[in-house]
């Protein structure tokens, strides 16, 4: 929160404040609104989409991870530290393999 109020729209902390409230604060709720923030700040860090892709699809929404992955496919941008869309990828897979239902996989 310090971090934030320093520097309201610093992606990275945004995010790492957001998957602090996904995992052990208000929940998916607050963490969505963390990442929608760091999203506008941001809009074509590729990071901010997905972390949240991974924080829909733990809490049981691989169709909205899904959409985020899209969304970030189109936003044709870096992270710093050099996060390229082979991470959009890659979270991507890990979304498919581990999230999603049999009957949401392609047969």
């Amino acid at each position: 929160k310090r971090s934030s109020d320093a520097n309201p729209s610093n992606a990275a902390t945004l995010v790492a404040w957001a998957n602090l409230e996904e995992a052990r604060g208000l929940g998916l709720i607050r963490a969505r609104e963390l990442y929608d923030k760091a999203h506008r700040s941001h809009a074509t860090n590729t990071r901010v989409f997905t972390a949240w892709a991974m924080a829909e699809a733990r809490h049981g929404n691989a169709t909205g991870a899904l959409k985020l992955l899209e969304r970030a496919t189109r936003a044709r941008g870096f992270a710093p530290g050099g996060i390229t869309d082979a991470a959009v990828f890659s979270t991507l897979g890990e979304v498919c393999w581990h999230h999603l239902e049999d009957f949401d996989r392609a047969v």
